[in-house]
């Protein structure tokens, strides 16, 4: 079950297009998805990703399933003794409900994922418009990644559309039993 699996993948942020700058220069805010890092020169990232399950705060309010990362080890900063930003501002996240594709790298910008193995890679698109690529240790692990997690993103899709809310907070959702009272 992919809800109860985690992942040590390599994250490639976008480097050097400017389109991180343009997009923070013209106001663009995003509320699905939140990263830290602010320059379009961070390099790729050895990072520990899983899903994040939804919580029902109150009968109406809920925090939606996530797909959330952070990064897995820092030597350079084991001699500083200072946390990593990840720890600092919390993990990265993209809400399952706007993940529109995932898909594998079957072509990449250069200019903006210069480090990326392509056979290994694989995209996720939002509905914002937003680009996440992630490397994988090998193509079948790729291949097995992109079909698990299309299947999580289509199941809670499909269950939101139909109106199973039971079945829906049943499987992508804690259970209320482990709430504060």
């Amino acid at each position: 079950n992919a809800l109860n699996q985690s992942w040590n993948l390599t994250w490639h942020p976008p480097s050097n297009d400017g389109s991180l700058h343009k997009k923070k220069k013209a106001g663009y805010q995003n509320s699905s998805s939140r990263s830290p890092y602010s320059t379009p020169t961070v390099s790729p990232r050895c990072i520990n990703l899983w899903f994040e399950r939804g919580n029902r705060i109150r009968h109406n309010d809920v925090l939606e399933p996530k797909l959330m990362w952070r990064d897995a080890y820092h030597p350079d900063l084991t001699s500083q003794r200072k946390l990593n930003i990840s720890t600092i501002k919390g993990p990265q996240q993209i809400c399952l409900l706007n993940i529109c594709r995932i898909m594998e790298a079957n072509k990449l910008n250069r200019k903006k994922y210069p480090f990326a193995k392509k056979a290994c890679s694989f995209i996720i698109r939002t509905s914002e418009d937003e680009e996440f690529v992630f490397e994988t240790g090998s193509k079948q692990e790729r291949d097995e990644i992109v079909y698990m997690w299309k299947l999580v993103v289509a199941r809670l899709a499909s269950q939101a559309v139909v109106g199973d809310g039971e079945g829906m907070v049943g499987e992508f959702f804690v259970s209320s039993s482990f709430g504060v009272p």
